[in-house]
């Protein structure tokens, strides 16, 4: 499960507040999907948002593995939209809609 912490020595847009484990579900590993323009105009992307920190998800284009990826506040750092494939059909599979 992927989870967020609000503990940092790093600045807003630290890699180290963000991580996987297997432990037991806690509020910082539960998410929440909101739609968001992308970088490119387009209005297909979607932000994760940790329900229990606030922070945002976030990966910089061109970069490979930890780097340039953790969870910020901002609201306005581009890199935080992204494109989730085959979303529309689960939702309309589960019956649900994400909020706007």
């Amino acid at each position: 499960r992927l989870f967020a912490s609000t503990s940092s020595n790093r600045n807003d847009l630290g890699n180290d507040v963000v991580g996987a484990t297997s432990a037991s579900l806690a509020g910082n590993q539960r998410w929440e999907i909101r739609p968001t323009l992308c970088a490119d105009g387009t209005t297909t992307c979607y932000q994760l948002i940790n329900a229990e920190t606030r922070r945002r998800l976030y990966a910089e284009n061109g970069s490979n593995g930890q780097d340039n990826f953790g969870t910020t506040n901002s609201t306005t750092v581009t890199s935080i939209g992204w494109r989730i494939s085959g979303i529309e059909a689960l939702l309309d599979r589960l019956g649900r809609t994400l909020p706007s």
